[in-house]
């Protein structure tokens, strides 16, 4: 407390200490902060003095209640600024649980603007009431002092076990008030209050603030009722987003009255702690969770201190580029070294902020912190990284982290391009929307975005598909269990965000075997403790020169950035490479393009790598040449040469860079024995023939609506007025070519949303026979076959036309009796085609072909 407030509150402590309620001044200047407390309030917190209310709520409005009831009191009183009701649920010093009610008006006072409160504990308000509400349980007031009665009785009589504290209490009741009104609200609290009684008869039970009851329940079969009691009350809410929740305090013996007093206060922490479980209606207090509530407590009161006095520090943890093992760039990370606490890790205080929606503080705080070491950094002619930094989904519904970083970046002058920032999938999910664009408005303003925690949430591959990310980073969680699953799994993603031009970066590694599997596959930049813990920034430069690590230069990032979207995995033998005019580096090879350089006798990238670079190797020269030519020409380029008795025939071709430094992809082959190629020229030949067996070939392309002519032996179908919307061109092919007896089987056979439906039915191609005229004007029976390519994203269809079987039989008029014989029937009376359409193809085939 400065000078000026100590003034302050001597000029009013006289007057608001006679008052009846707790008053506090609270500064109208955004910072609520509390600059006067009279005893009063302090007595209601249980705190000695105000000095000590003072510290205890950090002089801060906000930390005066629980967190979901948090209000600005700018937000509050409709307007009305000389009457704000308020009202909040608050736990003091001791740790009881209580609720205030009060009103507030805004006063100009000698602190400046300020919100003058009045408070009163409902507890002290209730005492006057009849002993019971409109629940027809006990207020607040008589329950607390009739169950310490009876807890003293039983701890006297040895019966402390025999009955246990209980707490009750919904989630979101003030939406269900929202929504279907106060009057319904109202009679769900009576609900409530009249099943716990129900099924308790006789039982001392409490109705405390709102949606909160207390018991104190017989402990048999207690669990089981309270089942009864949250499945009835859930029943008739009927809102999955509006639960019950009960806490249970169980006594034991080394209880005594002086811990029961707390007792109620332990069911409501452990009633809370399940608050966000959807899978749980019941909780039994323990000891953990009590220590959790303090913490929270804790990091609430004290966490404006340790920004103001430096206890959060930003920890940094190294980020490696794969292809060329250099320092690529930092993650920028919070650690809370207290005095008291001693080190407070993210787990503990993250989650705190978010759901006090405090965490864009945080986030604003690391962001200068990181952006005065970049100025620093720059001032004093030190090689620059890049540096990530987390923003919450807080950061978005509180603010505009995007002007705040603009406003940061530009009072520090230090370029944005080093500056990247991560999202979690849940910012996402939270505003599918705005976030698109938002995405879109930094990485126009020149920052890249990363996705974080790649794989931790069941809709990732959605968000890749809606969001188009720099790099995304895949989750620690892949690496607990490093199994073959894990290793494919990850393959997947990092081949998919290659396809996709997207980045990767795997998170939490630590051992010699990972980093090996993800440089094998691909993954662009690794982070974990195998390559360092986040550390303190004055220990990274130990850190780094003991390590041998090397900056990436900007340059350098640039290009392996293009080169990270080159997708090596695959059967064809590929490699990366660079080439600064004099030296060729092998950066990353797939497995088939080190089986070709082992037929040389070169073991791997590393053998190469050093026989690149060696003076007196026999090649050295001739590659590069072959270099400057592939970087010159940038199209890809081919040379032939002979190494330890093998025809090789290696190809290069550039990717990104100028002159003095590039990279480019290279594909080898031993053509030595060249049995594939030989093998390939067999096939493409054979295929070439038995086309000549087919009348035509036509691509139905559904995405265009249009049929394209591959092939065809129709001269009325190589002219140039034909239609090829493909309506038009099976109207114009039935018109011009289909037998008028089959041109209605041929509409329904051709159309393609029936072809692909009995496809689906089959799991085969369609066939079917058709009489197709001649150049010389008469019929035919060809055979009509249908063909969706699946792998087309539109399900494409290809249509064979070619002669049938029995055109071409010189002998027809003598099998055909004998086909038929062959199934037992003379005439065709004696099949049982499937279809009507069928019987009558069979006996018009019949007919045309008599026996």
């Amino acid at each position: 407390m400065n000078q000026d407030d100590m003034n302050g509150q001597e000029q009013y402590k006289e007057d608001f200490d006679l008052i009846e309620g707790g008053v506090c001044f609270v500064l109208a200047d955004g910072s609520e902060r509390i600059v006067f407390a009279n005893k009063k309030i302090a007595a209601l917190y249980e705190c000695d003095t105000v000095e000590m209310f003072m510290q205890f709520c950090s002089a801060n409005y906000r930390n005066l209640m629980e967190e979901e009831d948090y209000k600005p009191l700018s937000a509050l009183g409709n307007g009305h600024l000389n009457h704000i009701p308020i009202s909040f649920d608050y736990q003091t010093k001791n740790g009881h649980f209580r609720k205030a009610q009060g009103i507030g008006t805004l006063k100009d006072t000698r602190f400046g603007k300020a919100y003058v409160l009045l408070l009163f504990s409902v507890e002290q308000i209730s005492s006057d009431m009849q002993i019971k509400d409109q629940t027809g349980v006990l207020g607040m007031h008589d329950f607390l002092k009739l169950a310490l009665k009876q807890a003293e009785k039983r701890v006297a009589r040895y019966e402390i076990r025999s009955f246990c504290p209980v707490s009750f209490d919904l989630t979101s009741f003030k939406e269900y008030n929202r929504l279907y009104g106060m009057h319904q609200g109202n009679m769900c609290i009576k609900k409530i209050a009249t099943t716990i009684t129900t099924h308790f008869p006789g039982a001392l039970i409490g109705h405390l603030t709102a949606d909160r009851f207390v018991a104190l329940l017989p402990s048999k079969d207690l669990e089981v009722k309270l089942e009864h009691v949250c499945n009835e009350v859930n029943h008739y809410i009927n809102d999955d987003g509006i639960r019950m929740k009960v806490g249970i305090y169980k006594p034991t013996e080394k209880d005594t009255l002086d811990s029961l007093r707390h007792a109620f206060d332990a069911a409501k922490i452990a009633c809370d702690s399940i608050k966000e479980d959807g899978n749980r209606s019941i909780a039994i207090y323990c000891t953990s969770m009590g220590e959790t509530i303090a913490d929270k407590s804790y990091v609430l009161r004290h966490f404006t201190q340790a920004m103001e006095k430096h206890y959060i520090k930003v920890y940094y943890q190294p980020v490696i580029r794969t292809l060329t093992g250099k320092l690529s760039g930092f993650e920028a990370l919070a650690r809370w070294e207290d005095p008291v606490k001693g080190m407070i890790y993210p787990d503990v205080f993250i989650p705190v902020l978010e759901d006090a929606q405090l965490i864009n503080r945080l986030d604003c705080y690391v962001l200068e912190q990181v952006c005065q070491m970049l100025r620093d950094r720059i001032d004093n002619g030190l090689p620059i990284v890049s540096v990530s930094l987390n923003l919450s989904a807080y950061d978005f519904d509180v603010s505009n982290p995007l002007d705040t970083i603009e406003k940061m970046v530009k009072r520090y002058n230090i370029p944005r391009t080093v500056l990247h920032f991560e999202i979690t999938e849940r910012v996402m999910f939270s505003n599918h929307m705005s976030m698109a664009n938002t995405v879109h408005a930094f990485q126009q303003a020149g920052y890249e975005v990363w996705m974080d925690d790649f794989g931790s949430e069941y809709s990732s591959l959605n968000s890749l598909h809606n969001y188009h990310f720099d790099v995304i980073k895949i989750d620690m969680g892949f690496f607990s269990h490093f199994d073959d699953r894990s290793r494919q799994i990850i393959t997947s993603v990092v081949t998919m965000a290659r396809m996709l031009g997207v980045k990767t970066l795997a998170e939490g590694v630590e051992t010699k075997e990972q980093v090996s599997f993800l440089k094998k596959i691909g993954c662009g930049r690794i982070q974990g403790y195998y390559y360092g813990k986040p550390m303190r920034y004055v220990d990274t430069f130990s850190f780094i020169h003991g390590k041998n690590f090397r900056f990436e230069t900007p340059e350098e990032a640039h290009l392996m950035n293009i080169a990270e979207r080159v997708n090596v995995i695959s059967d064809s033998p590929t490699a990366l490479f660079s080439f600064d005019g004099s030296n060729i580096t092998l950066l990353i090879e797939n497995d088939a393009y080190k089986r070709e350089l082992r037929s040389t006798g070169t073991q791997g990238m590393a053998e190469a790598n050093k026989n690149l670079g060696d003076s007196g190797y026999p090649f050295r020269g001739r590659f590069q040449r072959f270099m400057i030519k592939s970087f010159q020409s940038k199209v890809q380029e081919t040379m032939t040469y002979v190494d330890n008795g093998q025809y090789m025939r290696v190809s290069a071709k550039w990717i990104a860079g100028d002159e003095s430094y590039w990279i480019g992809e290279a594909h080898i082959y031993n053509i030595s024995n060249n049995e594939e190629i030989n093998q390939a020229k067999t096939l493409d030949n054979t295929l070439r023939d038995i086309f000549q067996f087919y009348e035509g070939f036509y691509m139905f392309e559904r995405g265009k609506k249009e049929v394209t002519i591959l092939q065809s032996s129709h001269p009325e179908l190589n002219q140039k007025k034909i239609p090829h919307k493909i309506n038009d061109f099976i109207a114009f092919f039935a018109d011009n070519l289909v037998y008028p007896d089959d041109r209605e089987r041929f509409f329904t056979f051709i159309h393609p949303e029936n072809i692909e439906r009995k496809a689906k039915m089959t799991g085969v191609s369609q066939s079917e026979l058709f009489r197709i005229k001649n150049v010389d004007g008469t019929y035919r029976w060809e055979v009509f076959e249908a063909l969706i390519i699946y792998k087309s994203t539109t399900k494409n269809i290809l249509l064979c036309e070619r002669e049938d079987i029995w055109e071409r039989k010189s002998d027809r008029d003598v099998l055909l009796p004998v086909f038929c014989r062959s199934f037992g029937i003379s005439g065709y009376n004696a099949i049982q085609p499937e279809t009507q359409a069928e019987s009558s193809l069979f006996r018009t085939l019949c007919e045309d072909f008599p026996y």
